[in-house]
């Protein structure tokens, strides 16, 4: 395989900048990293504090720690509050891997034909 798949496999597969940093192209694979790393980051953190809120209900509550008493009141929460802070750090992820991948290989092209 040459170095353009490799670097595309590693970005599409591991995680943004992985292709460029196997590319030696450490700036642009970091700016990568961070970027998807801070989206990341912003959903992990929204998530876990959805999940902070249900356990806090259901500790106040004393209800009973069954599936379906759980599944209801995420689908609540969910339907109450929408997606709305995950919304532009999932898109922005989402836009960074296939950037990262695309440009990844393009680089990898091109340390091919030199």
């Amino acid at each position: 395989m040459n170095k353009a798949g490799k670097a595309a496999i590693l970005s599409a597969l591991v995680f943004p900048g992985a292709g460029h940093l196997y590319l030696k192209k450490k700036y642009t694979g970091f700016m990568f990293l961070g970027i998807a790393g801070w989206a990341l980051y912003m959903i992990m953190t929204s998530v876990m504090a959805r999940a902070q809120l249900i356990v806090n209900q259901i500790e106040s509550q004393g209800m009973p720690l069954d599936i379906v008493t759980i599944g209801e009141m995420v689908a609540k929460q969910t339907q109450q509050y929408g997606n709305q802070p995950l919304d532009a750090p999932l898109l922005v992820l989402i836009i960074c891997w296939i950037l990262a991948i695309v440009d990844s290989y393009r680089l990898g092209q091109a340390a091919t034909n030199e």
